[in-house]
């Protein structure tokens, strides 16, 4: 765009002795939709990353398996998620002003002098701390809750039961997934509450440049560390969908019988199986009973797939037929509504 017309001649010669980068900065408008989708853009493909990172570090093939530092998977994941956290922001935010609607109604009618008091404790300089220690707080609850599941999710595949903890375990059975969404409303939820407190602090509270950019730096450092939670623990979600269960060239060779293989991941030189060990019925031995294995692809000639399972059903195989072991195989008979005895078994 050109704006030479709209200056004086001693503007336009000033301007020519001007360096070029100072130029287009003072054309700011001209930059600024450019710039602001080179930032959308970079949010996406930094959230797609993220999410890959936390499915890979699930599966356990993080140091096995190259991962592209350029990908379109990596954007289209990532705007993908961010859609996912506006659904989920929408839903808050609704039932936040739906109940801050019945709040305020519900405020109005109290007698005036609680009005009053209510008055005077919002205008003093200590509520403001304590927003402030609220915010602190906040972001603490939501680092360690995601610092928590991430812990527990890291190698998931290899762990057993007993060592992944209940809210993974949880999650892997339940077919419709809704501990899983509880947990990603959850995480919303506390973003949503600690920017809404930021900028009461920043706008209401704080009065000092200083003051505002320090606690603006470190609240958009944790709003960051959160958001990349977020897509971390959406990625490890990803691994409770059903894997494939493939046979490939030579597989008894490599694995022996009983063995189950389940396709994970892949690059341009390898690929990545999750291997559990000792499912028929005459070899159960406890250790080890499921390993990642990583073989060259020039040593696959072919590759079946037989059929598609959660993957978490196949990787506690041995944690669940030892479940069912405790389970009497001759239960109770039942009662006879008919007023006959039932015979002995």
């Amino acid at each position: 765009m050109d704006y030479s017309s709209d200056l004086t001649p001693q503007q336009v010669e000033q301007r020519l002795k001007m360096p070029g980068w100072v130029t287009i900065l003072q054309d700011w408008k001209t930059i600024a939709w450019p710039a602001f989708i080179a930032l959308v853009a970079a949010l996406f493909y930094f959230m797609g990353f993220t999410v890959t990172n936390g499915r890979r570090a699930a599966l356990g093939v993080s140091a096995m398996i190259e991962r592209p530092p350029i990908s379109q998977e990596y954007f289209i994941r990532g705007a993908g998620v961010f859609l996912v956290m506006a659904l989920y922001t929408a839903v808050i935010l609704t039932f936040a002003a739906t109940i801050r609607a019945i709040f305020l109604r519900l405020f109005r009618h109290l007698p005036d002098k609680v009005l009053t008091w209510v008055g005077v404790i919002a205008r003093r300089r200590t509520w403001g701390w304590m927003v402030v220690a609220m915010a602190v707080i906040t972001s603490f609850l939501g680092d360690g809750l995601s610092g928590a599941l991430m812990k527990d999710a890291d190698g998931l595949v290899l762990k057993s039961a007993k060592d992944i903890g209940t809210s993974w375990v949880r999650i892997g059975i339940e077919a419709d997934q809704t501990s899983i969404y509880g947990y990603m409303f959850l995480l919303v939820g506390i973003l949503i509450f600690l920017v809404a407190l930021s900028w009461w602090i920043l706008t209401r509270f704080t009065k000092s440049t200083f003051g505002k950019m320090i606690y603006g730096a470190w609240v958009m450092s944790n709003l960051l560390l959160l958001i990349a939670a977020f897509g971390s623990l959406a990625g490890v979600s990803t691994t409770f969908e059903p894997y494939p269960i493939v046979i490939f060239s030579n597989m008894q060779q490599y694995l022996g019988k009983d063995t189950v293989a389940v396709f994970l991941d892949s690059d341009d030189k390898q690929y990545a199986f999750l291997v559990v060990l000792h499912v028929g019925e005459e070899n159960q031995r406890p250790n080890p009973d499921k390993v990642i294995l990583c073989l060259p692809r020039t040593e696959i000639k072919w590759m079946i797939v037989l059929r598609q399972m959660p993957l978490h059903l196949i990787d506690h195989y041995h944690d669940f037929k030892a479940l069912l072991q405790t389970i009497p195989s001759n239960p109770m008979p039942s009662p006879n509504t008919s007023g006959t005895e039932n015979p002995k078994p």
